[in-house]
């Protein structure tokens, strides 16, 4: 900043205005300033001006998994993906932290300890209520935390999260008005907050028409895993009629043990996804999901933390509405 302010012949303070963009400074002498700037090639310390400022301009995407399937989850991608979006227009960037169950504590108290990243979304395995102890241990840490799914009870930490109760209700509703009433919910035995709920919500209106539920859990997130289990579902005569998926991955895979059985999607059975991922629309029978705006969670959720960290208040809890799709992967019982 020196060697700028000699070439423009101006201080270093004015510098330093014209670099934060501070209203301070004639235009002249700021293309005076910026002309300086180009001809030495000068570029800011980023890690001088994060120590001094005590800001990183970093925000951070803490995913819980030891699976080492968590970076090619399409849900944790479209988060990201508005964290990212948002965070560019708001000049800070995303570092991704991927943890197992067992070190997220540590890891969260050394993030907080060594103040590089200004906040964190943190996206945390079991279901809601499984975490108290881990809440309370965290509730006195000094870093802006925002909760992606998974409702912790920290004062001043903010949770986003869809209406996974009420989607997985509406699938279910569709399903009863089209004659199922033999019906299977299929999920991951690694247990995630909105898969849970989603379970509930579906259970919840069987329940209402006094049905009961099989739930299946397939031994990871995968299309394969998915496939073995409902494969075995499927082999008895008195299989279900239709499956709900948790999410549509695993959806997928309950139509490709369908196949594998030489039975059709959906005349023999009706498949239904969660999530509207991208390739929902694209396989063959297109799936019925319902669709979120994971991309509009990871938005919101970098402005929070960004609010945060300039002083900002926390928000309330964001609820965002789902939306049933209504595809050929669906259609009526089978006689």
């Amino acid at each position: 900043m020196r060697d700028v302010a000699k070439r423009a012949g101006v201080s270093t303070q004015t510098v330093s205005n014209v670099l934060n963009n501070r209203p301070v400074t004639r235009e002249a002498t700021r293309m005076r300033v910026r002309e300086a700037i180009r001809e030495l090639g000068y570029e800011p310390d980023a890690m001088a001006r994060a120590l001094r400022l005590r800001r990183s301009r970093t925000l951070g995407l803490l995913i819980e998994d030891d699976s080492r399937l968590a970076l090619r989850d399409p849900l944790h991608a479209l988060l990201l993906t508005g964290m990212v979006d948002r965070a560019r227009q708001r000049d800070h960037t995303v570092a991704v932290i991927v943890t197992a169950p067992s070190q997220t504590e540590r890891q969260l108290e050394q993030l907080a300890r060594q103040g590089w990243l200004d906040g964190v979304v943190l996206s945390l395995q079991g279901g809601e209520g499984e975490r108290e102890g881990f809440a309370e241990r965290l509730s006195g840490s000094e870093l802006p935390m925002v909760a992606f799914e998974q409702r912790m009870r920290i004062p001043g930490l903010c949770t986003v999260m869809a209406d996974n109760e009420g989607g997985a209700a509406r699938i279910c509703k569709l399903l009863l008005q089209l004659g199922h009433r033999r019906l299977a919910f299929l999920t991951g035995a690694v247990r995630w907050p909105a898969p849970e709920r989603r379970l509930a919500g579906f259970r919840e209106a069987a329940a209402a028409s006094n049905l009961d539920v099989a739930v299946l859990r397939a031994p990871s997130w995968t299309v394969e895993s998915a496939r073995s289990v409902v494969r075995n579902l499927l082999e008895p005569t008195d299989r279900p009629t239709a499956v709900c998926a948790a999410n549509d991955v695993l959806a997928v895979g309950a139509v490709q043990a369908a196949l594998d059985l030489n039975l059709d999607v959906p005349a023999d059975l009706s498949v239904v996804g969660f999530d509207d991922f991208d390739f929902a629309a694209l396989v063959r029978p297109a799936l019925t999901t319902v669709r979120l705006d994971a991309t509009a969670m990871g938005e919101w959720a970098a402005d929070v933390l960004i609010d945060l960290a300039e002083g900002g208040e926390a928000r309330p809890d964001l609820v965002l509405a789902t939306e049933l799709i209504v595809r050929d992967s669906t259609g009526p019982a089978p006689r």
